[in-house]
């Protein structure tokens, strides 16, 4: 179980990583799904990708 300063860098790490992507700079939610690849295998790390990328096209014009 994570503890809540984990939780946090955890939460801090994924809004930057969204933050980044927005500028185009996809190297942060790369190194993010592989961490979660790691440590939680490929299914999780899909989710994961999929998530960071719906919330970097969040707010774009379609």
């Amino acid at each position: 179980m994570a503890t809540s300063n984990e939780r946090l860098k955890s939460w801090g790490d994924f809004i930057r990583a969204v933050h980044e992507g927005k500028r185009g700079n996809y190297g942060p939610a790369q190194e993010m799904v592989e961490r979660v690849r790691g440590r939680f295998g490929d299914a999780a790390a899909a989710a994961q990708r999929r998530e960071i990328w719906r919330l970097i096209q969040a707010g774009e014009p379609k």
